[in-house]
């Protein structure tokens, strides 16, 4: 049998399988036949990736060479468009960036970019006015300047290697997430208005240069006072000897994660007392924490009424003694705890789908699902929020 002589939902089927962009726009010129069923294929496609975003599903295409880039026309087959990535692409020239963004003042449904520097191209800034959801993963040292231009629009912004008080410099009212990876020393705190509407906060620092040596404080603490709305919180703290530095009650706080990275010498009455500032956690985790012991579970469950999961990973003070403690509590106290710990060895957690590991976009904006279990560095760049709109 000829290729042609299949019935059209079998080329449909291999159609699907063919992903990259500029492989399927080449066969709309085979015959009119073919030309249908691609187009109706590119309708359902709602993302555009670089080849190596581990997004699969039937709404992505890849990028491939980017030939497709050089005529702006090929959005008449892809009209529900809502993300562009423009990562690390191979190949890409100036050129090839001012077509791609020539592409994106022209996509009407458009809601997400992925891209890499705002130094390379700093001209983005005049075409990226309708994006609700922005990733930029080294941003350059005065991106800001570009970005507040039309930062007030933004509902998600994911962004590596910058300085956290350049937010102070933006209107981020409608801002919903923020994933931010700090550099430097933590000398410098976020001193901007309050993100009003914020509800998920996810949050890291890192060391970049020898001369970086704070150590013994962390921005990310400080931050929550920012951000009354909060419901969901994701820290990766890099610090030593300290205290968590903030002062207000949040009574929105739901889902709680803190990874700890080396041996952090926070004590426990610390912790606790910043833990009581947010009396309605139901889900905690606290990874890597050296000064947690089986002795201090029945006081953490004490202080947290509403908490339902309780994740101590890769914390050495936590034994197989913890598992009882945590079930004879609930048993006498009518509690019910998923509690999730490891003692060498690899914890029971629920497996996450291969679709919800990609750190590229999720399709839903729920935490509790694609990111409370999750490492820091695996958190995904966008979360699209389709299914609410």
């Amino acid at each position: 049998m000829q290729l042609d002589d299949l019935p059209p939902e079998c080329l449909l089927a291999i159609f699907e399988r063919i992903t990259t962009l500029d492989e399927l726009i080449s066969l709309t010129k085979v015959c009119h036949k073919w030309e249908e069923l691609i187009i109706y294929r590119l309708s359902k496609v709602k993302y555009i990736f670089g080849n190596e975003s581990g997004h699969s599903s039937p709404a992505t295409v890849y990028i491939g060479e980017g030939k497709f880039l050089a005529s702006p026309s090929f959005l008449q087959f892809i009209p529900n468009l809502r993300v562009l990535d423009l990562l690390f692409q191979k190949g890409f020239t100036l050129k090839t960036y001012h077509q791609a963004y020539e592409i994106i003042g022209r996509a009407k449904k458009l809601k997400g970019l992925i891209f890499y520097s705002l130094a390379i191209v700093p001209s983005l800034a005049s075409y990226c006015e309708t994006p609700e959801m922005v990733a930029i993963i080294h941003p350059g040292v005065t991106w800001y300047q570009s970005f507040a231009r039309f930062s007030s629009k933004v509902k998600q912004l994911f962004v590596e290697s910058a300085q956290i008080n350049d937010l102070a410099y933006m209107n981020l009212d409608n801002l919903v997430r923020l994933h931010f990876s700090n550099i430097g020393d933590d000398l410098h705190f976020y001193e901007g208005p309050i993100l009003k509407n914020l509800e998920i906060l996810e949050f890291k620092s890192f060391l970049w240069a020898p001369h970086c040596r704070r150590l013994d404080v962390f921005a990310g603490y400080r931050l929550l006072d920012f951000c009354p709305s909060l419901k969901s919180v994701h820290l990766y703290d890099i610090s030593k000897n300290q205290t968590p530095n903030t002062n207000k009650i949040n009574r929105s706080l739901r889902d709680l994660v803190i990874e700890y990275s080396g041996e952090s010498s926070m004590s426990f009455e610390s912790l606790r007392n910043f833990l009581s500032k947010y009396p309605k956690l139901k889900h905690l985790a606290i990874r890597n924490y050296s000064n947690i012991v089986d002795a201090n579970l029945v006081d953490l469950m004490e202080l947290l009424p509403h908490l339902v999961i309780l994740d101590l990973r890769r914390s050495p003070g936590i034994t197989r003694s913890s598992e009882k403690i945590v079930q004879s509590y609930c048993k006498n106290h009518g509690r019910t705890i998923e509690f999730h710990f490891s003692c060498g060895e690899t914890a029971d957690v629920p497996e996450i789908p291969p679709a919800q590991r990609t750190n590229r976009l999720v399709e839903g904006f729920d935490f509790m699902k694609y990111c409370f279990f999750k490492h820091f560095n695996e958190l995904p760049m966008l979360m699209d929020t389709i299914n609410l709109e």
